[in-house]
């Protein structure tokens, strides 16, 4: 660690870098600078750190650590009416539905169709 940069200072270096990695697609070094990210920051995501992991993971995939960073940024940000938290609440639903399993959502879908022929 450089003596004269505080670990916030380099936490938001580090969240920066990933940024622009996520944005040219370079998901495996994005990955790389957000961990990076994770331990400047001593595992204590700001906002911004849980915006973009949640993306992060859900691009990825890995769904259950989207949805943790997804729940760590409501807690974070109570502003209701922003854009970003409304684009939170949308990742929510989607990496909750790829999370359900394969047989609640076949479940689901049979009580769905046996509502719409009964119409």
């Amino acid at each position: 660690i450089l003596y004269s940069q505080s670990t916030e200072s380099l936490a938001k270096a580090y969240l920066a870098k990933a940024q622009v990695y996520f944005k040219e697609n370079d998901i495996e070094k994005a990955s790389k600078y957000l961990e990076r990210t994770l331990i400047y920051s001593q595992q204590k995501p700001t906002i911004e750190i849980a915006y973009f992991a949640s993306k992060l993971y859900a691009k990825k995939e890995d769904y259950y650590k989207a949805q943790k960073y997804i729940k760590q940024y409501f807690s974070l940000d109570k502003d209701e009416f922003s854009s970003q938290y409304k684009e939170m609440l949308s990742l929510f639903i989607e990496v909750t539905d790829k999370i359900e399993s394969p047989i609640v959502k076949e479940e689901k879908d049979e009580i769905i169709r046996f509502w719409q022929k009964s119409e």
